[in-house]
């Protein structure tokens, strides 16, 4: 799914943070670059070592909740230049213990529309809201389900169209408001 983002011509430039929730650890970030550097980010994920989490993080039963507010605070508090859009691209992500709602102000969130493609091939197995809606839950977020190859180019249209309608407006604001 990234591939395909990143091959979409209306994407210009391209931030990307990828981590592993279990371990709280962001291994591979990159900002504001044309492409995005799939060899890089390969060989950051071959150093991720899955299925171990650090005892200090098991007795911590807040850790979870502070990971995802700490992650979500440094990319979608409102900066000098906001990006055009916000997509979190991953699977359903839900924690042994419930993470209570991490709470971001609106007033200190970015404007940018926020999208949640949530890769889940089945659904109906766990149909409840995962760590990232739940934190996200006092923004307006568009949540597309990707069970199928179908779903995800359903959703990319509808992200695509979205952002082409919000640039339509920007263009129709700024021509309303010159003097």
């Amino acid at each position: 799914m990234a591939r395909a983002i990143a091959r979409e011509p209306e994407f210009g430039l391209f931030s990307v943070v990828a981590y592993q929730s279990q371990r709280e650890l962001i291994f591979f970030e990159q900002n504001r670059a044309t492409q995005i550097d799939f060899p890089a980010l390969g060989e950051a994920l071959a150093d991720v070592r899955g299925g171990t989490v650090d005892i200090e993080t098991l007795q911590d039963k807040e850790s979870s909740r502070r990971f995802l507010l700490e992650l979500l605070e440094q990319n979608l508090i409102h900066g000098e230049s906001d990006p055009d859009a916000i997509i979190f691209l991953g699977p359903k992500l839900v924690f042994d213990r419930s993470a209570k709602t991490a709470v971001i102000s609106p007033l200190e969130i970015t404007s940018s529309p926020i999208f949640y493609l949530i890769y889940n091939r089945n659904p109906r197995v766990y149909p409840w809201r995962d760590a990232i809606s739940s934190g996200l839950s006092n923004q307006v977020i568009d949540e597309f389900n990707i069970a199928e190859a179908k779903d995800f180019g359903e959703a990319l249209g509808s992200i695509l169209a979205r952002l082409e309608a919000s640039e339509t407006l920007t263009a129709v604001e700024q021509e309303t408001t010159t003097p």
